[in-house]
């Protein structure tokens, strides 16, 4: 005789009065923090009308501030009866959305294609399980099968990577919290600054609760984000109207797929661009013939701030943690470092200093191109610094005066004219 898992049911709905309890104090602090930029959105509308401002970053700054209000509606209308619901909506689709939106809005200035990669792989994958999840399922259609399950393995591929991200990244935190709390010298110290300040009797319970809340969502929700596109994945292959056959052929097609546009957009080309310009061997033939590559690897390297978060060789934050939080030696710590570096391509400048390297390809794009970057690149360069939510950043940009634009138009006035004065500087006969 079978004895029923009441640990189990218990655990389950535990976890369920925890989700739904999660759910409506973040969607409260989501809805309360984006209500002040209510009144910035009719200037930046204007502006992206104009130009002025990127239409993507517009709209990335409209599905943050209504997305809360969506889930709240869904939470209300469809999930009402479905609190385990609840849980998916907002550790699988709410949470990454709105923390992406916010990424986008605040960190990364200018989204990369290699970033772009992840970032519709995520609302793809989010946006069709959501609406099967929440509001109905899809048909049963060989067509529309095939697309859930492509939309399933994109997402186990995000859940994967932010997984192991978070994995290495927060592993010598949460140890070294652990080892704290467990240590009896530091309830000791507590247990005296009770005795001393009967106030903190009431000030240490609360600021206890709001940091499990905080620390405890912050570290559940990529875990649960993981763990539930991977369990999408499972679903979407059990429950399928397609052939054995048919489903790996799929699968086996987008991770292929998948593989190589992450190669093929995570090549960087400002090395090759220094490479070729700094070669003794150039002759103005190669100038002209890879030039679109040139001046794309210039511009990479001149926007490298405004595109990417750190270049490989100054991203040294998380052996940093694990050498002050956990004591490991410098050569163990440089372990979990590489690896994160791998992962962290999308994001990392593949060079040893940003800045330097911006001068550096400021200078050669003037010296062999007889204009410089800023006015031979101007739109691509507007368009990054004005991605950005800052209005004090947006104006501290490289700007063009009459005086300036006169001299680089009367030089640049026959192109041919000037690459041959350049060409007799740079290679005399």
């Amino acid at each position: 005789m079978k004895l029923p898992k009441l640990p189990t049911i218990a655990a389950r709905r535990s976890i369920t009065k925890l989700s739904v309890n999660a759910f409506w104090c973040w969607n409260t602090v989501f809805i309360c923090s984006t209500l002040p930029l209510v009144t910035s959105l009719p200037n930046l509308l204007y502006e992206s009308v104009f130009g002025e401002v990127p239409v993507d970053y517009v709209l990335v700054l409209l599905t943050w501030i209504l997305l809360p209000w969506i889930c709240v509606a869904l939470a209300r209308m469809r999930c009402r009866e479905k609190p385990e619901a609840l849980g998916f909506l907002f550790f699988a689709v709410e949470g990454p959305f709105f923390s992406l939106c916010l990424y986008r809005l605040i960190v990364m200035r200018e989204v990369t294609p290699a970033v772009s990669q992840w970032l519709i792989l995520t609302a793809i994958g989010l946006c069709i399980y959501g609406f099967e999840s929440v509001i109905r399922p899809l048909p049963q259609k060989p067509a529309w099968q095939a697309l859930r399950l492509v939309a399933a393995t994109g997402l186990a591929l995000v859940g994967l990577y932010i997984g192991m991200l978070v994995l290495i990244t927060w592993t010598p935190m949460v140890l070294r919290g652990g080892w704290e709390v467990i240590q009896p010298t530091n309830w000791l110290s507590v247990l005296n600054t009770l005795s001393q300040n009967p106030a903190f009797f009431v000030v240490v319970p609360i600021s206890c609760a709001f940091i499990l809340f905080v620390g405890g969502s912050l570290v559940a929700m990529p875990l649960c984000l993981a763990i539930l596109c991977l369990r999408a994945f499972g679903q979407a292959w059990q429950n399928n109207g397609l052939s054995p056959t048919l489903r790996a052929v799929t699968i086996v097609t987008m991770l292929l797929l998948q593989a190589a546009i992450f190669g093929a957009l995570n090549r960087q080309p400002q090395q090759d661009a220094f490479e070729l310009l700094s070669s003794p061997t150039l002759t103005p033939e190669q100038l002209r013939h890879d030039e679109a590559k040139l001046r794309a690897g210039l511009l990479n390297a001149y926007l490298a701030t405004y595109r990417y978060a750190s270049s490989e060789s100054e991203s040294n934050v998380v052996s940093h943690l694990y050498q002050e939080l956990l004591g490991l030696p410098k050569e163990i710590a440089a372990i979990p470092q590489t690896a994160f570096n791998a992962l962290a391509t999308p994001l990392l400048y593949d060079g040893k200093n940003m800045q330097e390297d911006a001068r550096r390809a400021a200078e050669l794009y003037e010296r062999f191109f007889d204009t410089p970057i800023q006015r031979g690149e101007r739109t691509a360069i507007a368009a990054a610094l004005s991605a950005t939510y800052n209005e004090d950043e947006r104006e501290s940009g490289p700007r063009w005066s009459p005086a300036t634009a006169r001299s680089t138009s009367a030089r640049c006035a026959s192109p041919s004219k000037a690459f041959a004065s350049k060409r007799k500087a740079i290679w005399p006969e």
